[in-house]
Parts: structure tokens; sequence; C-alpha cells
């Protein structure tokens, strides 16, 4: 008992002082309209908080200095900021582009670490798994970096997420690290969304499922044809 605290200690104490930047590709396919995306994702964290961005605008380069200090709306590239403390992330996202700040207060993922392993980058990863909302996911973490985080909503991991796999009949999502490093200067770590009007995420599901009864009886032609909303894309909000 007394080498596991040990290492728990260790480890969050390592997690605490190091400072990274991710460089992420993302592939997205959207199955229903057979549309692929693929743009690069960008990490930015000191283990204490974290912000990533989704880089739809193609506005950063590798290195970028102002990753954390984002002049264009959110809604031009989704932007997680995250808590990792108490597991919390705010983030953007829309219904029907009308576009929210949601306050996701997470709490702790149930993660199964399993032993499989692979190598990225260079460093040594094992395989975890996590159903998520809906939606299953493959992820490789690397124990030899001592970072509880990730890509999306993710963390909680005991070392750094690299790849993160998802696939089913509505989507596939596959985000693999490209290039890692950690800045010696401390890195600033800006929340955009301290001075922005916020909903809670639970709020934002409710509104999103008054949406989706309203798109049951819209019609769309002379036919007489609804067009409903997703139920849900990354994650599913409406449950069968």
């Amino acid at each position: 008992m007394k080498k596991i605290l040990l290492l728990i200690i260790l480890f969050t104490l390592e997690a605490s002082a190091l400072d990274y930047e991710v460089v992420y590709s993302m592939e997205q396919v959207a199955k229903n309209i057979n549309l692929k995306t693929n743009i690069k994702t960008y990490l930015k964290g000191n283990g204490q908080t974290s912000i990533y961005v989704e880089d739809f605008r193609n506005s950063y380069q590798e290195g970028d200095a102002n990753l954390g200090l984002i002049n264009l709306p959110t809604e031009n590239n989704p932007t997680y900021f995250k808590e990792l403390k108490i597991q919390t992330v705010t983030y953007n996202d829309h219904i029907r582009f009308n576009f929210f700040n949601i306050v996701d207060n997470i709490g702790k993922l149930n993660w199964k670490i399993e032993s499989e392993t692979k190598e990225i980058l260079g460093y040594q990863c094992q395989k975890a798994s996590l159903h998520f909302r809906g939606r299953d996911f493959i992820v490789y973490f690397s124990p030899e970096i001592g970072i509880t985080d990730g890509p999306l909503k993710f963390f909680g991991l005991p070392g750094l997420i690299l790849e993160v796999v998802s696939d089913d009949t509505v989507a596939s999502f596959h985000y693999l690290a490209k290039s890692i490093s950690f800045p010696k200067e401390k890195l600033e770590i800006k929340n955009i969304y301290t001075d922005k009007k916020k909903i809670q995420y639970a709020e934002y599901i409710k509104l999103y499922e008054e949406k989706y009864k309203e798109s049951l009886t819209r019609i769309v032609n002379d036919e007489g044809e609804t067009r409903p909303m997703a139920k849900g894309f990354m994650e599913v909000y409406i449950k069968d």
C-alpha cells in the first residue's frame, strides 16, 4: 500500500510539473452523408489546466505561442478548456448553429486499462477503453509521460493520451499525436470563457431535446416529409 501511495504521489508531482504541447491529426467521417474531414488539433497544458483546439479554420501553426490566447470567436474552432483537478471542461457547441458555451462537470471517467501496447512517437503506450455518452472509445496513453490529459474531454489516465479511436454506424473518429514538446518556460493557459455567458451541460441537453422534438414535426417539403435533427455525433444526446 505504501508503494502504491508513493507512486501516486510521484505521478501527481511529475504531472503538475510538466508543461506540454501536442499536435494531433484528426480524421472524422460522418457516415450518413459520407463526409470525411482531416484537420490538425492542438493540446497545450501545465498539469493543472489545459486548452484543446480543433483547427477547422486552419488558424494555427505548430509551436504557435497564441494557442491559449485565442482571438477568433470559438464557433470557428471548437475549443475545450479543462480544469483537470476539479474534472471540469468548458467548451462550445451549437444547436442548429445557435452556439453555447457549456460547463461540463464530468467527474471521474470509468476507464478500463488493458494489456495491449504499441509505440507512438517513440513512447511506449498502453491501451484503455471507455464507454462515454453513447459511444465506445479506444485510446492509447503513455505512462512514460506523466500527464493525465488528452484530446477532447478526455483525462484521468496515468499518462498522456496519444491516440483516440471510435467507430460506429453514425461516425468514426481517429486522433493521433504527430508531435509532442515540453517547453521550459511556464505556459500561460487562459480560460477564454471567463467573461462569456455559460450554461451547464444538463441545460444544454434539455435545450437539445426540445429542438429535437420540434424537428420531428417540422415539414420540409410538399410531400409532408420531416427532417429530424441528429441524435448526436461525438456524444449521443437523444436516447432511443
